[in-house]
């Protein structure tokens, strides 16, 4: 989710003419926009048991997740995160089968911009 301050509002028609009452001041308000880079993306819980979810995704993101060992454990689709902008992952393996215990990598990848963020989380079994 972003935030937007709002400082000034007119309505205008299509000539630009005040058609409408003037909003002054200052107020926050949330968006339902999708984050557009990946710097505030994190996950929870981490350390995670079952599920692990991801937040301020941006709106087409890829998602790669590697054991230790550097080898795919889930990866190569693509995700659209809901409204939320977050996306949950439920620590199985492409195969469908828990993966487990464990510090695994995940690699993100923003889909239309290609930026990407690398961190680790674990997993307890």
């Amino acid at each position: 989710m972003n935030f937007i301050a709002i400082e000034d509002v007119e309505l205008k028609d299509s000539e630009q003419n005040i058609i409408g009452i003037r909003i002054q001041g200052k107020d926050i308000v949330r968006t339902n926009e999708y984050e557009s880079n990946l710097e505030r993306v994190y996950c929870y819980p981490n350390p995670t048991t079952d599920k692990i979810t991801f937040a301020n995704l941006t709106k087409q993101i890829r998602v790669k997740i590697f054991n230790i060992a550097g080898e795919l454990v889930y990866g190569e689709q693509e995700h659209v995160a809901n409204v939320n902008g977050e996306w949950e992952w439920d620590c199985r393996n492409n195969s469908g089968e828990m993966v487990a215990s464990g510090i695994y990598v995940y690699i993100l990848q923003d889909t239309i911009s290609g930026s990407t963020k690398k961190e680790k989380i674990g997993i307890v079994r």
